[in-house]
């Protein structure tokens, strides 16, 4: 084989291929450490990688096929990606002989062996039954849900994964940690497609979206395919493959209230909001006896009509004391003067981050049970706080 390549073209596409590698030999499978540098058609190749759980393959094209030869190679992907960084020029020559190729860019020329060639690429058969989606919506998996699944790896691995439900063609997209919750719902169009239920890793739905976003962008729409056991995506030359967990999952839908147990809903300004947040944290943090407090309580109180006062207070076990109000617009419901729920800054402060809008509703039904964050303009995404009890608000929240 002996190709002829735009070396940036090339180390583009290598990027969000190599995502899916993985960084040591898995399992005593050496080519999961690999790059499977194949001829796709007469001026393309194709570039894949895999760590055994996660397979991303995408085409390289305005390629110049010199000598076919052998139709394909594996070549350590770390290697691969520091040599053409360093190489110096625009076009990257591969020419493979025996078990060793040679690389040439401008002046620079290096030579490497090849990896043994027992790489396990995609395998479409079974994936027969695809729905499409614009890419920004399948992409709300990463960008809105996934920042709610816990990243303590290793355990609770069910508690570490994107849920994809489908009934009657709306899908919930749902990932939760025992202190937060967030829900997309996603509504397709195809008629009669098949129910399903998977549970997909959130690192893995991470580096899929961003070889997704790095080689497609935003625009445009994703075939997906769901199976028993995986997850393929596919727009145009890209294609990935994702293991699924166990599709079993928390029943999600009891823990978030419903309208009518809704007893009083708020909106407010979410940078005011995280601010007098950080000013309680602050105040907790730097307690002569804060023993690391992370508890921030939330009380409302009414100041005239249609108006309220949000409150943000430190722990009450803080030797440090902080009140912060802001304003906030009661939208229902009536204020419980003895109303005070309590939760924890990261917990409320992972949540406003990842929620995008300038202003903010919050829906709460009592100080002992979970409340809504959402954003006030989107009725396909919420998401959910647990209140901490606060018994002992000295206590190290571990969570």
């Amino acid at each position: 084989m002996q190709i002829k390549v735009d070396r940036n073209k090339f180390r583009k596409v290598l990027g969000a291929v190599k995502l899916a590698q993985g960084v040591g030999a898995i399992n005593n499978n050496e080519w999961t450490k690999g790059i499977k540098i194949e001829v796709e058609n007469k001026d393309s190749i194709r570039l894949t990688a895999s760590d055994t759980t996660t397979t991303i393959s995408a085409v390289v094209d305005g390629v110049t096929i010199i000598d076919e030869g052998s139709k394909s190679m594996l070549l350590r992907g770390d290697v691969l990606d520091k040599i053409t960084s360093l190489q110096n020029g625009t076009d990257l020559t591969m020419e493979l002989t025996d078990n060793t190729v040679k690389m040439v860019c401008d002046t620079d020329v290096s030579t490497f062996e090849v990896m043994r060639d027992d790489f396990v690429g995609i395998d479409l058969s079974g994936a027969d039954s695809w729905f499409s989606l614009p890419v920004k919506l399948f992409l709300t998996a990463d960008t809105d849900v996934r920042f709610a699944a816990c990243t303590d790896n290793g355990t609770r691995p069910k508690m570490q994964s994107v849920y994809f439900n489908n009934s009657n063609n709306s899908m919930d997209i749902v990932a939760c940690d025992g202190k937060k919750l967030a829900k997309a719902v996603v509504k397709l169009e195809q008629e009669s497609l098949k129910d399903f239920s998977v549970l997909v890793r959130g690192d893995i739905v991470n580096k899929i979206s961003n070889a997704l976003k790095d080689l497609m962008g935003q625009e445009g729409s994703v075939d997906i395919c769901m199976t028993p056991e995986k997850m393929f995506v596919k727009s145009g030359n890209f294609l990935a493959m994702a293991n699924l967990l166990d599709a079993t999952y928390i029943n999600y839908s009891k823990l978030i209230p419903a309208p009518e147990k809704i007893s009083l809903s708020i909106s407010c300004n979410k940078k005011d909001l995280v601010r007098k947040a950080d000013m309680a944290n602050f105040a907790n943090k730097f307690s002569k006896d804060s023993n690391g407090i992370e508890f921030i309580g939330i009380k409302v109180s009414e100041e005239g009509f249609g108006e309220g006062c949000l409150s943000i207070i430190s722990a009450r076990g803080s030797s440090n004391k902080q009140v912060s109000e802001l304003s906030v617009t009661l939208e229902q419901g009536s204020v419980d003067p003895n109303f005070c729920i309590w939760v924890t800054h990261r917990t409320l402060e992972d949540v406003l981050k990842n929620i995008k809008a300038e202003r903010i509703n919050i829906d709460f039904t009592d100080s002992n049970n979970p409340f809504i964050i959402r954003d006030k303009d989107r009725i396909d995404f919420l998401a959910l706080l647990m209140p901490t009890p606060v018994s002992n608000p000295n206590k190290k929240d571990k969570a």
